[in-house]
């Protein structure tokens, strides 16, 4: 399928290289001791016939983080989280459907104020199943809700994300093809002092096939926004943007795999403040398989979106991860990501600078079981002080398939 031209979903969140949540000492031990009880008793498939099969998987992290609130001289503390998932999908079908749902207990050893429960619902259809550079339909509708650091507040925020998008093939004669896309999403950023994010997107794109597996082209996108504070009385922030962008995915070389889109955008905002600019827009995700063993992601976003404040962010990151197989079961990743984010109202107010690494080693037994641990470290320099800092994450992970 075609990249999104606009990318409107999710906070802008303290980049996870290692993911975590926690409780207070007792509680972990208790959680801890349910997903050994569970794992111990794991069966291939929790239920299965013909046409559909019923997994689960249990994920449990524990997470020592240096600065959780992502601000300057900010708390440490440790955290951990368990998030039990049910998975129905269909089989032997080209029409792959796919329905998820979890819960994630998320506990501070120290910070318990900041404990959460959050839990989320995923359905996902695609065509065909399985063959992603052929896909020529895919659907996705979610409700999440999701607890983060948030390095535009420099707290943990909590978020409800609605999300109904479509993505398909409309019409093709040989080797031209007509793209269209549509999405709808809500992002309530729970508490009074936060806002409550919509968008409504509509697009479509003409896209050419020199080869097989690799579709070239360009496409228009328009999108509709509004960012209405939680609390009443306070004015809200209308949006309207279109977009022109090229765009190219599938395979592009025998090693070299992947989705990228590049154009421009003019942003409209009006209500609480007046802007108006025309933007460059990108997304990527692509990948290079020099070997077997070997395999190196690089991913590039560049996108305005709404911060839980009703501010626009235009965010920028470059990121690049290398996944090695080292032995049986055995895989090292590496990876380090930039990133800038310039805060706007009628001008831009501030800009934050990003600078990560983070390095990991897993081992997977089989197709069940999964244990990792992952150290990473972040470094942002801002210019207002507060937003200035760095972190230290140790992260371990394990996970679990029934």
């Amino acid at each position: 399928m075609t990249p999104d031209l606009l990318n409107r979903r999710g906070p802008t969140v303290k980049p996870s290289l290692g993911a975590g949540a926690g409780r207070r000492p007792e509680t972990r031990r208790f959680l801890f001791g349910l997903a050994l009880a569970m794992a111990l008793r794991a069966r291939a498939a929790v239920w299965e016939d013909p046409s559909w099969v019923l997994g689960a998987r249990l994920d449990e992290k524990l997470e020592y983080d240096s600065n959780v609130f992502a601000i300057h001289n900010g708390p440490g503390d440790t955290f951990s989280s368990l998030t039990p998932t049910l998975d129905v999908a269909n089989k032997d079908s080209l029409t792959g459907i796919d329905l998820q749902g979890w819960v994630n207990w998320t506990a501070f050893r120290s910070q318990t104020g900041n404990d959460s429960f959050d839990p989320g619902v995923r359905l996902t259809v695609a065509f065909p199943l399985n063959v992603p550079e052929l896909q020529t339909e895919d659907a996705e509708f979610h409700w999440i809700r999701s607890s983060d650091t948030n390095v535009d507040v420099g707290a943990r925020v909590s978020q409800e994300d609605a999300l109904a998008r479509y993505e398909g093939d409309l019409a093709g004669t040989g080797k031209t093809t007509l793209v269209g896309r549509a999405d709808l999403d809500r992002d309530a950023y729970l508490g009074s002092g936060y806002s409550t994010n919509e968008t409504a997107g509509l697009g479509a794109s003409l896209l050419y096939s020199p080869f097989d597996l690799l579709r070239v082209g360009a496409g228009l996108d328009g999108v509709l926004g509004r960012s209405e504070p939680n609390s009443p009385g306070l004015d809200s922030v209308r949006e309207w943007e279109s977009a022109f962008a090229v765009q190219a995915e599938g395979q592009f070389t025998p090693k070299l795999t992947g989705k990228a889109s590049l154009g421009e955008a003019y942003v409209s905002y009006r209500g609480a403040f007046v802007h108006d600019s025309w933007d460059l827009l990108a997304k990527a995700a692509v990948t290079w398989q020099p070997r077997e063993e070997t395999a190196v992601e690089f991913k590039v976003e560049r996108a305005p979106l709404f911060s839980p404040i009703g501010d626009v962010d235009l965010m920028t990151s470059v990121s690049a991860q290398v996944r090695e197989t080292l032995a049986t079961g055995w895989t090292a990743t590496a990876g380090v990501s930039l990133g800038r984010t310039a805060h706007n109202r009628s001008t831009t107010f501030r800009t934050d600078s990003v600078e990560a690494a983070s390095a990991g080693l897993s081992y997977t037994l089989g197709s069940r079981f999964v244990a990792s641990v992952t150290l990473g470290r972040i470094h942002q320099d801002s210019d207002v002080l507060l937003y200035t800092y760095r972190s230290t994450t140790v992260t371990g992970e394990v996970s679990y398939s029934f």
